[in-house]
């Protein structure tokens, strides 16, 4: 059995869709909601689907994604210690055969402590950043640049599309939608709170790196995302959102990567050159 972790946030009627989506599903033993401190409301309307196989419960503030999801881990393993935890956004759609791939693969591997299927876009497509290698220092100071980033792979897989194996070791795995192994999320230390949104999943796969735990990527397998549906909800502008991910993308240099002070001066300096390169972008599409 399987239980199933989403954070809500000031979404709840997306959330509810995607609850019913699944709870009838055999293979899910239970399934916690955890909202992220909504400012809507959305915990009222989402604790009336509270029932004996729903919990719903709420953080004190928004410490934003990873703080959320955190939460809810602490929640599971001081409440039945599920093996393994379906975590996800709201905004996907998954089958239940899926879900069972997932965990028949990491009941199989123990040295992995996470799998997810190939994610697609709401056209059926699938999407290339589902996973990504965990970039050199270089390269992930060099990917602040939109244009370099766009032109070079700076961190991804340039054959990922053409991959039809079981399943593929990959450094990261985007963090919509995921299966881990709770006990050794937990041993990990888990998300990093320090990072409100965006670069998550390149901390954490550092981190697992680290403890000697592999992730996968299973290429026969898919989900749908409705990419960005809640965060949309959240950050009108692009600028606003391009902000977020370049002050995480230089906490990581900072914190896991640990820049030197050439090496940092670098990266803040792509970093102003990625905002200008944005609003001249945007200001082409007007």
């Amino acid at each position: 059995m399987v239980d199933v972790l989403t954070l809500n946030y000031n979404d709840a009627d997306t959330t509810i869709d995607f609850v019913h989506s699944v709870e009838n599903y055999g293979t899910i033993g239970h399934i916690l909601i955890v909202d992220n401190c909504s400012t809507d409301d959305s915990f009222l309307k989402l604790k009336k689907m509270q029932n004996n196989k729903i919990t719903v419960i709420q953080t004190d503030h928004n410490g934003g994604y990873g703080a959320g999801n955190n939460f809810g881990m602490r929640y599971l393993a001081t409440h039945g210690m599920p093996q393994f935890v379906l975590q996800c956004n709201p905004d996907v759609i998954i089958s239940e055969a899926t879900i069972v791939k997932l965990e028949e693969f990491l009941k199989k591997h123990d040295d992995y402590v996470m799998a997810a299927p190939f994610m697609q876009d709401k056209n059926g497509m699938k999407i290339s950043y589902s996973a990504f290698p965990l970039a050199t220092k270089w390269q992930y100071i060099l990917s602040l640049d939109i244009i370099l980033n766009k032109i070079l792979p700076l961190n991804s897989y340039r054959d990922l599309l053409l991959c039809h194996s079981d399943y593929k070791e990959v450094g990261a795995v985007s963090g919509s939608l995921f299966m881990m192994n709770l006990s050794k999320m937990l041993k990990t230390g888990m998300y990093d709170e320090n990072i409100f949104l965006y670069c998550e999943e390149m901390s954490l796969g550092l981190k697992l790196k680290k403890a000697g735990y592999k992730t996968a990527l299973l290429p026969k397998e898919t989900f749908l995302h409705n990419h960005s549906v809640s965060i949309n909800k959240t950050f009108k502008s692009e600028y606003a959102k391009r902000k977020l991910l370049i002050a995480s993308k230089l906490y990581v240099i900072q914190t896991y990567y640990h820049a030197n002070t050439i090496e940092y001066l670098v990266a803040t300096i792509l970093s102003k050159l990625s905002l200008l390169e944005l609003d001249i972008l945007q200001l082409i599409k007007r």
